[in-house]
């Protein structure tokens, strides 16, 4: 492949002697491109899976209680509330992750 560089141009105007020429550059760089950022991606998911917790597995007959998380009562402050719902046993195990109480 012959690559020239302009005089008085910037590093990145290539001027190649074939069409071919610029064609494999091109398809050379778009495949750096993407090696980099599917390595740029495996990392990124590394560093942030790192930090998440798994899903706590109840079984049925176990005492659990509920965070108090969006409940507005009216008159009280939601200072002044419980952080926690009364508890609760688990009766049924649902699909998903869900639990019947």
């Amino acid at each position: 492949m012959n690559i020239m560089l302009r005089q008085n141009q910037p590093a990145l105007r290539l001027v190649f002697k074939s069409k071919e020429g610029q064609i494999t550059f091109y398809i050379t760089q778009i495949q750096e491109n993407v090696r980099k950022l599917e390595e740029t991606q495996k990392t990124q998911k590394g560093l942030s899976n790192q930090h998440h917790k798994g899903t706590t597995k109840y079984h049925v007959g176990v005492l659990v209680f509920i965070q108090n998380l969006s409940i507005q009562t009216k008159g009280k402050s939601p200072k002044l509330q419980g952080k926690f719902k009364s508890p609760f046993w688990i009766s049924e195990i649902l699909e998903n992750g869900r639990y019947k109480m």
